[in-house]
């Protein structure tokens, strides 16, 4: 018995055999059993050629986000409106144009539910990955990272540690959400009541928090308004990851995961690496 699959537009032949008995035998039993056929052959075609290419879950180095992302290198440009989830104050909160291969996810818009982010966008949260120093979007240095890795294998020049490894220590990702300021300052910026003060790290107030995470607040007008770290500082290991808070305007504030500053040159690095997202990021939006 012969199959023929349309696979891309091109034909490509299989054969098979029915168990229990011969081709011809099964070829007339199939001939008589139309529905049968039609079954097996559309079974046998899904699983050479699914409706749709299965998704990926993992971006590299970043781990599993199970609604599907977007992760692109294309650079042409989204235009994002941003809207405070709480509610509209007086209209958009930001409006800007921000090259596609930065942004993975919306609070609004997930691979789940469009294969293609779409070009005009609103959203409360959007959510993007770049890297340190000259904020080149996460996707392109590691399409060009991996290039150069694979010709350093051709000439037995290899690293030993993959792309998204190398890139770990400069991976800057952020979420930045349209926020009611007053609302937000309370809730976020200042200790909760279990968060016991330990003292000053710098110009920062240092705060216990629940399990082993310490939090590290900074006061209006700080470039960096707080630090949120998953260790004490006594555990702070260099290669792990931080979030820290700053203000883009009025409105907009920017979550931004990269590695403990305390295992890696104190609050100093911290502002630099903070600094440098900014002047990636304001090139496209209105900062304060």
């Amino acid at each position: 018995m012969t199959w023929l699959f349309r696979y891309s537009g091109k034909s490509s032949l299989r054969t098979g055999v029915v168990a229990g008995g011969s081709s011809s035998r099964a070829s007339r039993f199939l001939g008589r059993a139309p529905l049968f056929r039609l079954l097996s052959l559309a079974l046998a075609a899904s699983l050479l050629h699914p409706m749709g290419a299965a998704r990926a879950t993992t971006i590299p180095g970043m781990g599993d986000i199970p609604n599907g992302f977007f992760f692109t290198t294309d650079m042409d440009p989204v235009s994002i409106t941003m809207r405070s989830g709480a509610e509209v104050l007086g209209g958009p909160a930001d409006s800007f144009e921000l090259p596609r291969a930065y942004i993975y996810l919306t609070s609004h818009h997930s691979e789940k539910q469009y294969r293609r982010l779409p070009s005009e966008i609103e959203a409360d949260t959007i959510y993007i990955v770049l890297t340190y120093p000259k904020g080149l979007p996460y996707s392109i240095a590691l399409d060009q990272l991996t290039k150069r890795s694979a010709a350093m294998r051709a000439e037995g020049e290899a690293n030993s540690r993959s792309p998204a490894e190398q890139l770990r220590h400069l991976r800057m990702k952020a979420a930045i959400s349209a926020v009611n300021p007053d609302q937000y300052q309370s809730m976020v910026f200042f200790p909760r009541p279990y968060e016991r003060y330990l003292g000053d790290y710098g110009t920062l107030k240092h705060h216990e928090s629940l399990g082993s995470n310490e939090v590290y607040f900074g006061k209006p007008g700080d470039l960096i308004r707080k630090i949120s770290c998953p260790l004490t500082a006594e555990r702070a290991k260099p290669l792990f990851f931080c979030d820290y808070y700053t203000l883009l305007s009025s409105y907009v504030v920017a979550k931004v995961t990269f590695v403990d500053f305390r295992a890696n040159g104190g609050l100093a690095f911290a502002e630099d690496r903070i600094r440098a997202f900014k002047a990636a990021i304001c090139r496209y939006m209105k900062c304060d």
